[in-house]
């Protein structure tokens, strides 16, 4: 394989930028997430990849769901506050509006939509693990496009 060739290609897949957060024993626990696709539509399944070394991964395998926040496009700050890894006790979102939903977990209120997403089964690929969830409920909070990101790599961050 010519490594910088992939990787230049991978590079080229565009993602939408999202916030999926948890909610297990009284905490909350969030990340930005860049892998979040619909895989079903009858059920509707949403798929989101979690590198194995995120405080969330335990939460989420915990707590049977999740909360997809989807970004807006100028909402890249929120993703920079998303993306840095949190202490299992600190609150990701001090300090943030949230919509309460009936997993628990928060959803950003300035997000342009929320998806709740009960838990169905769990994939473990390489360096990530895929959970994957039933969409079972969702909102549309605000107008806008979605956030996308093009990455510079196709084997990083």
């Amino acid at each position: 394989m010519n490594r910088e060739a992939t990787s230049a290609a991978l590079a080229q897949l565009p993602t939408g930028l999202c916030v999926v957060s948890s909610y297990y024993q009284h905490r909350a626990a969030a990340m930005t997430a860049s892998w979040v696709y619909q895989v079903s539509f009858d059920p509707p399944l949403l798929a989101v990849a979690v590198h194995k070394d995120r405080t969330i991964s335990s939460p989420l395998r915990l707590s049977g769901g999740f909360v997809v926040s989807v970004l807006k496009r100028g909402q890249e700050e929120l993703a920079r506050h998303f993306s840095q890894h949190f202490d299992p006790h600190d609150d990701p979102f001090q300090g943030m509006e949230t919509v309460e939903t009936t997993l628990g977990a928060p959803a950003l209120k300035a997000a342009l939509c929320y998806l709740e997403c009960h838990a169905r089964e769990e994939v473990e690929t390489g360096d990530h693990c895929l959970f994957i969830g039933e969409v079972t409920d969702g909102q549309v909070l605000n107008e806008g496009e979605p956030a996308i990101e093009q990455r510079r790599s196709g084997f990083d961050y």
